[in-house]
């Protein structure tokens, strides 16, 4: 299945094709970069552990992109070359220091959002006990818990500090923590979690209000996904 440009604006006569499902919260990283910078793209729906798949990553990950005669896989590669190929509003800082703040951003979250959040609350809350039907593993859930609160701290005292994570405008360090907490929120361990975190509660709306179809990126583009928030709101 191949997902439409959501963008009216029209930045390319070459789309982008990025491959992928939009259930990934990297996959979606990549869309809303496209978003945000007008880029037209189409979205096509792979099977990631096929042999056929490699030759566009060679790990068997998503996502992959593909523009006329360029292939990358990896989401910071993929949002940089967005960024720096396309017209729009810049994604990166101007300043070194705005710059390593936004990887230094990007980096934690890949290492430790992802791998709490992620592959803990959402998998067993939404994947596992929505989407599969099956009990969650609730012990593993109590146990990620600390973590949890750790994360959302860090987090909300980022929030509070500057708005954006990374200076004052929208940075790809945005685009990498939205889709997973959006997600997270409407668990009922985030639920909980966002209530003490005002900041980043804050952050989140903003997201909403200024990145351009982030709740139809977010929400709406993976049906089983989408049904699963539906029943957890």
């Amino acid at each position: 299945m191949v997902w439409r440009s959501l963008s009216t604006k029209d930045n390319l006569v070459t789309p982008l094709t990025i491959f992928g499902a939009a259930a990934s919260p990297f996959v979606r990283t990549v869309l809303l970069a496209c978003e945000a910078k007008g880029v037209n793209y189409t979205l096509e729906n792979v099977n990631f552990r096929s042999s056929e798949y490699r030759s566009l990553h060679p790990f068997n990950r998503i996502p992959a992109m593909r523009h006329a005669d360029v292939t990358l896989y990896e989401t910071l590669a993929i949002t940089t070359y967005i960024d720096e190929m396309f017209e729009g509003p810049a994604l990166q800082p101007k300043s070194t220091l705005g710059r390593a703040k936004m990887l230094q951003s990007i980096s934690s979250y890949s290492d430790y959002v992802i791998g709490t959040i992620g592959h803990v609350i959402i998998r067993e809350r939404i994947e596992r006990e929505v989407i599969k039907g099956e009990p969650p593993d609730e012990a593993k859930i109590n146990k990620a818990i600390p973590d949890v609160e750790r994360i959302v701290s860090c987090l909300n005292e980022a929030a509070a500090r500057t708005g954006p994570l990374a200076g004052e405008a929208l940075t790809l360090a945005d685009l990498f923590l939205g889709p997973i907490i959006s997600h997270f929120a409407v668990t009922p361990e985030g639920h909980k979690c966002m209530k003490t975190a005002p900041s980043l509660a804050k952050w989140l709306e903003w997201m909403r209000q200024n990145v351009k179809n982030y709740d139809k990126v977010n929400f709406e583009l993976s049906p089983k996904t989408a049904k699963a928030l539906a029943l957890n709101t």
